[in-house]
Formats: C-alpha cells, structure tokens, sequence
C-alpha cells in the first residue's frame, strides 16, 4: 500500500508536471490520458525532460520514463511539415548519441493533416500503456525494477544501507546535513557550500551546477569534467589554495520539478592544474562511485 504522504507528495507532482503543459493542448491531452490509462503510481514521468546534446544545447522530451529508458513525443499538425520532419529525425538521433533512451510517438494528424479519430489517438496510447506495463513485468521477474518513491527517493537511509553511492543509481537528497550524514556524522543543520572531512583527503562540494549571480559552474556533458567561472568573466584571483589537493565528492544542487532545492550525486572529482586558467578552474571526474560502508560500522 502507498503511503499516504508519498500518494500527497506524487499528486502534487502530477498535477504540476500537467500544469507545465497546459498551453499545448494535445500533448495535455495525451499525458493527462497516458497517466489515468496506466494508473500506476510506482510508475515515474517526468515532463518536459531536458536532454543536454554533445554542442551544449538541449532537447525538451514531451514525457520521459526513467525506469525504461524510453520518452515518448507527441506530434501535432507542425510536425507533418518536410523541414520538422527532417529536424525530428535528427533530434531523435541526436538524442541517441547522447543516451540510451528508447522512442515512441503518437501522431494527432494523418498524412493529409486532418486530425484522426479520438479513438485512433486513444489506440495509440493504449499501445504504449501495454508497452510500459509488459516492461514492469519483466522487470520484476529480472528483479531489477525499482518502485517510484517519491517521499523515500530523498531519504539517506536507503544508500547507508546499501553502502555505497553511484551516479548511476541517481542519488538525489534533499539536504545538505542529509548529504553529511551519509559519512557517518548526525548533525541537525549545515547550510554552506563546503564541508571538510577532516583526517581524510576528502571533502562534500555543494556548487549550483548553472549561472548563478556571481559563479557559472557547469558539468560536462559526458559527466567528467566541472567547470567554474565568474558569471561576470572577470579574473579569478589566484591565492594558493588549500582545497586544491582535496578531492570533492560532489553534490550539484538543482531544483527539481516542484521547484525544491535538491542535491544530486555527480561523482568524485579533484582540481586541475594542467586545464585551469586565469579565468576558469577545471575539476575532473576520479571516481563515479564511493564507498561509504565504513562510515557506518558500530564501532565508529
């Protein structure tokens, strides 16, 4: 049984993920049917998901499925046009290259740009229902699916008992003092953008991973490398120091669709003094993953 804050938690999540798309009506109409056709809420989507391409730029995908890899486009009349029916082949390869992520569409227009009958839409997203629900299935028989939750996917607990944090198990926490306390310490409250462990050569990195007022920090593509430069493009002074030789296992801060300020696990990264400049500093990715069992043993 769902617990009832998380079932809350979710349908504030659902209703404004439609709300981001209410101006576009059939892409309204079919999530809005895709969601209440499935009626699954260990099912997770994310609308409007942005995929970063290798130039810089992005894609927003109509609805993305984290637990299959899959997103799923709706096109409407302006799609059935030759040059968006070139960029949509691109895109989708474009997209490809930069993920595994499989996709689906559903066509609002026939070719002769009439709109099809409600129940040919209807069949289409039914299709694509079956298709989500045969993918749960397997797998759960694979014992590889993992439920939507939404209350508990920012709880620590559930990576201190596994042991270990990994980027690809998106490891995303709400606080910073719930990021501490994975490393063994209970503290009630941390708010700043550093916190040393002291008699390690490591510390926990907190930067905004995006255009802030007086920092841009980005994160490459590829996920390896961080880059940190004043917004305004002036000189970074150059004092020596200290934090240079430490590596930052890093938590980028984001905010996420219900615009709540959360930290994500990017990796283990250190400075580099080979690619820094006067005006940038480079960080580089050492390590995807970090051991964190020994911060928890009873005797410590």
């Amino acid at each position: 049984m769902i617990k009832a804050k998380d079932s809350a938690w979710k349908a504030d999540y659902i209703v404004k993920s439609l709300s981001k798309i209410k101006y576009k009506s059939w892409e309204l109409y079919v999530v809005s049917r895709f969601i209440h056709t499935l009626d699954d809420l260990d099912v997770e989507f994310v609308c409007q998901q942005l995929v970063i391409k290798r130039d810089g730029g992005h894609y927003l995908v109509d609805i993305y499925f984290p637990q299959f890899d899959m997103y799923l486009e709706v096109d409407e009349g302006h799609h059935l046009q030759e040059n968006n029916m070139k960029y949509d082949k691109l895109r989708q390869q474009e997209i490809l290259e930069v993920s595994s992520l499989e996709e689906y569409r559903i066509s609002i227009f026939n070719k002769n740009k009439t709109i099809k009958a409600l129940q040919e839409i209807n069949n289409e997203i039914n299709n694509i229902v079956e298709k989500i629900k045969s993918q749960k299935v397997k797998k759960i028989k694979e014992n590889t699916f993992i439920p939507w939750r939404f209350e508990g996917r920012y709880d620590p607990s559930q990576y201190i008992k596994k042991g270990v944090l990994e980027v690809g198990a998106n490891v995303i926490l709400r606080k910073q003092v719930d990021v501490i306390n994975l490393f063994g310490k209970q503290y009630k409250g941390w708010m700043k953008g550093w916190w040393e462990m002291k008699g390690t050569n490591y510390a926990v990195w907190f930067p905004r991973l995006y255009r802030s007022k007086e920092w841009t920090n980005s994160l490459s593509v590829s996920g390896d490398r961080i880059e940190e430069r004043k917004s305004d493009g002036s000189l970074i002074k150059h004092k020596e120091d200290p934090h240079k030789k430490i590596q930052r296992i890093v938590f980028g801060h984001y905010k996420n669709v219900l615009g709540q300020t959360v930290y994500k696990f990017v990796g283990i990264f250190e400075y580099s003094k080979q690619f820094s400049t006067d005006f940038v500093k480079v960080y580089n990715l050492v390590s995807d993953k970090m051991d964190i069992s020994n911060y928890h043993n009873s005797d410590t």
